[in-house]
């Protein structure tokens, strides 16, 4: 097996980087004699400086344990993970991730009665009594690995692990999302109930993705069998803001591209978590005949006017029910297709593959491919959950079509 790029490995975890000719911000990384070059739509944050500053030396300090080079799945995961560590130190106030990490994983590679195991926890700083039993003790798994599987419960431990209740939220101390969440609708019960400001949740799903987020939203995540992502919110929507806000030139929405990203990735958040993949297209209706075979039309009389009232006035900033209908409707075969005030225009759609689509591409991959191509930006949901955005940057590479590849 071809030995895995070191430089790949750390910038695979940070979505919102992306390989081109020529981009805005170029970001450079030398370390253990390569040389990598990835771009970025927007400046690094500071967090994601030091990360990148981290990064480096934790290599150097590993390289010696891997003879210098990664040539297997398992090593990947290994290192990775040892970056997201000191990620998850410099974001929390917690400080014992390794440990949390590893009794994660090693609940993930468990079954009981032949079901993949849940579990949520939600760890709060500092370190438990000395007679704690904590949740990772062998004597009660038969027990624990039970517990705290639904959205409305789990255990709440300290960073080591020591038990310090198992909870279970009554439905009316939940309250409705408000405003803008970077986190998947199900895990809002017991982010939005947190007391502890400092708190973090940390969920293993029954398909082996994990995710750790605070109240702010996620911080880190892994997909099974794939690799780590870290996520500085800031920067994530400021980079998905500007891939779309050129194509929003002429739009309403373009002097408010960070709420209309927002928007979109709770609507992919939740299509991601129900696993049936997804394409959404936001394009001038205008531009749609170029590649786009119509499915469903919302006309003035169509049944879709009544099923998703949402206004063109109120732009592409949804409610949480809209969302919620939203994600319903990207259920249906095709592709889902809003214009760039938010209005959706069809759903069901065929996207016409375009000439340069790589051959390499499943089916929605060369439809949100093609998509981007003739010029609208598309978001592609896969029927495992990851999520990619498909777009071009004019300004720097032409028709060149580029992606983030979010979890």
């Amino acid at each position: 097996m071809k030995p895995l790029s070191i430089s790949r490995l750390i910038f695979d975890t940070i979505p919102q980087l992306y390989e081109a000719s020529q981009g805005p911000f170029p970001i450079d990384l030398r370390i253990n004699g390569e040389e990598a070059r990835v771009y970025s739509l927007a400046p690094l944050t500071p967090a994601l400086k030091h990360y990148l500053e981290r990064a480096s030396v934790i290599w150097e300090e590993l390289r010696p344990m891997t003879e210098g080079e990664i040539s297997q799945i398992i090593e990947r995961e290994w290192v990775q993970q040892k970056f997201v560590v000191d990620w998850l130190e410099s974001r929390t106030q917690i400080q014992s991730w390794g440990s949390i990490l590893d009794y994660v994983r090693r609940l993930s590679r468990r079954l009981t009665e032949n079901q993949a195991l849940a579990k949520t926890i939600v760890v709060e700083p500092g370190f438990s009594d000395q007679a704690n039993v904590k949740i990772s003790d062998p004597e009660y798994l038969k027990v624990f690995d039970w517990l705290g599987t639904s959205p409305y419960t789990y255990f709440r431990v300290k960073e080591d692990l020591g038990i310090q209740a198992f909870e279970a939220l009554p439905t009316s101390d939940v309250d409705a999302p408000q405003g803008f969440r970077f986190y998947p609708d199900w895990l809002h019960p017991i982010i939005g109930s947190l007391k502890n400001p400092n708190s973090v949740v940390v969920h293993l799903s029954d398909n082996d993705n994990i995710f750790v987020a605070d109240r702010n939203g996620l911080i880190a995540s892994k997909r099974a069998l794939e690799s780590w992502t870290i996520y500085d919110i800031e920067h994530v929507m400021n980079s998905v803001a500007l891939a779309m806000k050129g194509k929003m030139s002429q739009s309403a929405c373009q002097a408010r591209p960070i709420p209309v990203a927002r928007s979109l990735f709770q609507i992919l958040f939740d299509v991601s978590m129900k696993r049936h993949g997804a394409l959404l297209i936001l394009d001038e209706p205008e531009n749609l005949q170029r590649y786009v075979v119509k499915g469903i039309e919302r006309g003035t009389h169509s049944a879709l006017n009544s099923i998703f009232p949402h206004s063109p006035n109120a732009e592409l900033l949804y409610t949480i029910p809209e969302v919620r209908r939203l994600v319903e409707l990207s259920s249906i075969d095709g592709a889902l297709i809003l214009d760039l005030h938010g209005s959706l225009l069809q759903v069901g759609s065929m996207v016409l593959s375009h000439a340069d689509a790589p051959n390499r591409f499943g089916t929605r991959e060369t439809a949100a491919f093609s998509a981007a191509k003739n010029g609208a930006v598309a978001f592609k949901v896969s029927a495992d959950g990851a999520m990619s955005l498909f777009f071009t940057s004019p300004e720097f590479t032409n028709g060149e079509v580029h992606r983030f590849d979010f979890w």
